[in-house]
């Protein structure tokens, strides 16, 4: 039998696995649509006022952009971005 601890790290690790997996599926959407778009990384530097180097790191899986990072980039793909609050209770 599990204690209570083990039990509580157990929930937040699978938490944070889902929580990572989330980010890789979002930073993909992005690329994608980057590309529906016909934009380069160059041509998405350029609308959001960045260097190329900017952009390969948001879309870069060793990168934690921020939510505002992410929102802006996404509005220069003519795209939005939302976010949902779940609980355990939720998932």
């Amino acid at each position: 039998m599990l204690s209570k601890v083990q039990e509580a790290f157990s929930r937040k690790s699978a938490l944070a696995k889902r929580s990572a997996g989330e980010q890789i599926n979002l930073r993909a959407r992005l690329i994608s649509v980057r590309e529906q778009r016909g934009l380069s990384q160059q041509d998405a530097a350029e609308l959001m006022g960045v260097s190329e180097w900017y952009i390969r790191q948001i879309e870069s899986i060793d990168y934690n952009p921020s939510l505002t990072e992410l929102a802006q980039y996404a509005l220069i793909l003519d795209a939005v971005i939302t976010f949902s609050v779940k609980t355990k209770a939720d998932i």
